[in-house]
């Protein structure tokens, strides 16, 4: 397959993201796997430390999918460096976030999902 995240956002701007909102609102479980994931973030980190928009589902988020460990991830890494103030969520093959209503979060599969902070999250003052 020829897919990569740029192509698959742009496939799903317009009447599909509508539609998948819309969907989302009234209820369903959206279920995004694989590269279509990183759609869902606020940006998309490409190689190079290349970013851009995401759908905006995760505010201030990268997505990134099959990584298990976003610290050993090229391409988390260098999109948290190049975003600071951002959080990267690894997804492994084999497992899902789930986002319900008012704010559920659910993890299905092997629950293979790790959270990384960028550097604007890490306090200086420690004794606070």
């Amino acid at each position: 397959s020829d897919a990569d995240p740029a192509s698959i956002r742009s496939g799903l701007l317009g009447a599909a993201a509508e539609g998948i909102e819309a969907a989302f609102a009234n209820g369903a479980v959206i279920l995004a796997e694989g590269l279509s994931a990183s759609a869902f973030g606020q940006r998309i980190a490409l190689d190079a430390g290349e970013t851009i928009d995401g759908l905006g589902w995760l505010e201030q988020a990268f997505i990134l999918p099959a990584v298990v460990a976003v610290a050993e991830s090229t391409t988390g890494r260098a999109a948290l460096d190049n975003q600071p103030s951002a959080l990267a969520l690894g997804i492994g093959v084999g497992s899902a976030l789930v986002l319900g209503p008012d704010g559920a979060v659910e993890l299905w599969g092997r629950k293979q999902v790790t959270v990384a902070l960028g550097r604007s999250f890490v306090s200086s003052n420690l004794s606070n």
